[in-house]
């Protein structure tokens, strides 16, 4: 009996021994996934999600070309993170990646001068901004756009193989881009972003040269990307000590410059285009597109008017009721009403698949909804008509202030 109680005892000792034995063996594979498996599982997200927001600044690029060559607000949309996986039982290190937008000067430098007795030159200077996508995590790297090239920035060096769009011949197209007004963002996910063009531009023709100097972070890129794109009248050099990418040209005829204000919020675009083309007279008789007579009216009773505006304009020449814009995003607040056609038009119908040239339009944008605005504060709305077979185009800014009737002057 001694001996079957000894027996019993070490079996159940074997057992314990057995327990403690799985349970180290467990806890130490959740701690080896936990310390090991996770952070793997996450560099690697931190990789997808950094190589969709390269395909996004990629599509920012083609917008912000987009919009400086058409003239026409548009809205784009970058992914900035992404949230981890619910993963039970284990741990992570937040709720996601998240990733930041942020922006940086860069100067641009235009010195050009006139086919004239004398050669009278002229300098304009431009502040444009770089824009800085950085993902926070192990991988550690920046996408940046700079002048309109995507450049990849790692800590071992920077790297490029998007194609340079400044210099095609003796052509040269430089996008301007205004990030004054665009608040830096830092997100999980997705951010929209507003892109608005300058609301005019001015041309100089009789150019006899122009140079034009773009500062720079990555003089070793723009190095390669721009390599054999010089010309017998175009030449192209990049300064690495100062930072500075330089065009000269003798082929040029008629420089493009971006111009007039920015109003509101989101980034604006603009281009500079060195052209070998000479500015051909036009015929004033033509039917150019127009707007005037731009009236803003607070509509209803005494409450309703304070957040209700309907404006009347009259339109010369659009083709169509759709070729007939504006954008409310400073009288409205919201930055999806960049883009907003007219609900009213007289005589033409609103509803036309195209108008008859020449033609003129009583057009109402009806019963806007907006914040209240106090005495005194002003706002800026900006319209742009097209006529689509002249392949012409006519902007303005109307700014308006809020009296202390509520209505508007």
């Amino acid at each position: 009996m001694k001996g079957i109680k000894l027996w019993q005892e070490r079996k159940g000792i074997s057992v314990v021994i057995g327990a403690i034995m799985m349970f180290t063996i467990m806890t130490g594979l959740y701690v080896s996934i936990q310390v090991v498996e996770v952070p793997a599982w996450n560099r690697q997200l931190e990789f997808e999600a950094f190589e969709a927001a390269y395909g996004d600044m990629l599509s920012l690029k083609a917008d912000i070309g987009m919009v400086a060559i058409g003239g026409a607000p548009k809205s784009t949309a970058i992914r900035l993170g992404t949230r981890y996986p619910q993963r039970p039982f284990l741990a992570n290190p937040g709720q996601g990646i998240a990733g930041s937008l942020t922006k940086e000067d860069a100067t641009i430098t235009v010195q050009y001068t006139i086919d004239f007795p004398g050669d009278p030159t002229f300098t304009e200077t431009y502040t444009s901004n770089r824009l800085i996508y950085e993902v926070r995590g192990a991988i550690g790297a920046k996408i940046v756009y700079e002048h309109g090239l995507i450049i990849r920035e790692f800590a071992n060096g920077q790297v490029s193989t998007d194609t340079q769009p400044l210099v095609v011949g003796d052509y040269v197209y430089i996008p301007v881009l205004n990030a004054s007004l665009f608040t830096p963002v830092s997100s999980v996910g997705a951010e929209s972003i507003g892109l608005k063009p300058y609301t005019s531009s001015i041309t100089k023709s009789k150019i006899k040269s122009a140079t034009i100097t773009l500062s720079t972070d990555y003089p070793d890129v723009w190095t390669e990307r721009l390599e054999d794109t010089s010309t017998d009248k175009t030449s192209v050099s990049v300064n690495e000590t100062a930072g500075t990418v330089s065009i000269t040209s003798t082929a040029t005829k008629v420089i493009t410059l971006p111009a007039g204000s920015v109003t509101g919020s989101g980034l604006f675009i603009g281009i500079i285009i060195l052209s070998t083309k000479s500015l051909a007279g036009f015929d004033p008789t033509a039917d150019f597109p127009q707007i005037f007579n731009v009236n803003f009216e607070a509509i209803g009773n005494a409450q309703y008017k304070k957040t209700h505006t309907t404006i009347t304009a009259t339109v010369k020449n659009a083709t169509a009721p759709y070729d007939i814009h504006a954008d409310l995003t400073d009288l409205t607040s919201d930055v999806l009403k960049f883009d907003v056609a007219p609900t009213y038009s007289s005589p033409d119908s609103i509803t036309a698949g195209s108008w008859a040239v020449p033609n003129s339009n009583t057009v109402k944008w009806e019963e806007i909804t907006h914040p209240e605005f106090a005495p005194g504060e002003p706002v800026a709305v900006t319209f742009w008509i097209y006529n689509s077979a002249l392949t012409q185009q006519y902007s303005m800014t109307s700014i308006t202030v809020r009296l202390s009737g509520d209505n508007w002057r």
